[in-house]
């Protein structure tokens, strides 16, 4: 079964849409509500004046899971660096997926964005498992560089993501080339319900303007679903062992 992340601002009125709650409805799901403070209120304190709130919309949320047939827990957290507790948590507990939240979402059409030195064969198998028979269509779409010919992202993840079983009549492919990946991508998104990407180390332009994956899901209007490298998972697996 996959494992989900899902953090939740949970109490600024972030929710989860229902698309997002139907296609994770397979998946052991984990809710983190998470509440940032400011630097001088210390964790404690804030789940004195916020635990029974907060607790309270996390309950909401993991009954939506649970209705729609999937595992559910849930976390509350209280930082002051969300970015960083959503690496913390997803490194200690080995997901497969985390979800970057947005208002629109329906789970009828994903687009799966192949950019960059990713794990295309495990990003297939992933988005294959997640689907299943389900009426979700899939759009493969590679992103790639003027020189960047040599990947062959788009045959790797379509190979994957047949062999799961999945009707080849909900499955479109394209590749492109672009200096402008991320407004590429966004683009397309306009036309779909989510995105799947896979997760890539950052590179120096990441650590100066943010993660790619998060200003991609900062220009799209559905969820972005980041699927983490298969070895990371199996690492924190062995660690748990």
């Amino acid at each position: 079964m996959l494992r989900a992340l899902v953090p939740v601002e949970v109490l600024e009125g972030e929710t989860v849409p229902q698309g997002v709650v139907d296609l994770l409805g397979g998946a052991d799901v984990v809710v983190l509500g998470y509440h940032v403070i400011p630097e001088q209120t210390t964790p404690e304190q804030a789940r004195l004046s916020f635990e029974e709130r907060a607790t309270a919309k996390l309950d909401e949320i993991a009954a939506a899971f649970a209705d729609a047939g999937g595992a559910v827990d849930t976390r509350l957290v209280f930082t002051h660096d969300e970015a960083q507790t959503f690496d913390r948590v997803a490194d200690e507990d080995g997901f497969d997926i985390v979800v970057h939240l947005n208002p629109a979402m329906t789970d009828d059409d994903l687009l799966v964005a192949l950019h960059g030195s990713v794990a295309a064969e495990r990003i297939g198998s992933v988005v294959g498992t997640l689907v299943g028979d389900s009426e979700t269509n899939v759009h493969l779409l590679e992103v790639a560089g003027p020189d960047a010919d040599t990947l062959n992202l788009l045959d790797r993840a379509e190979s994957a993501l047949l062999d799961t079983g999945i009707d080849p009549g909900r499955l479109t492919t394209d590749r492109v080339e672009t200096e402008t990946p991320i407004r590429t991508i966004s683009e397309a998104a306009q036309d779909v319900d989510a995105v799947v990407m896979g997760e890539r180390a950052p590179n120096w332009q990441e650590l100066v303007f943010g993660d790619f994956e998060e200003r991609v899901a900062e220009a799209s209007l559905g969820a972005v679903l980041v699927v983490r490298p298969e070895a990371a998972v199996e690492d924190e697996a062995d660690d748990d062992a």
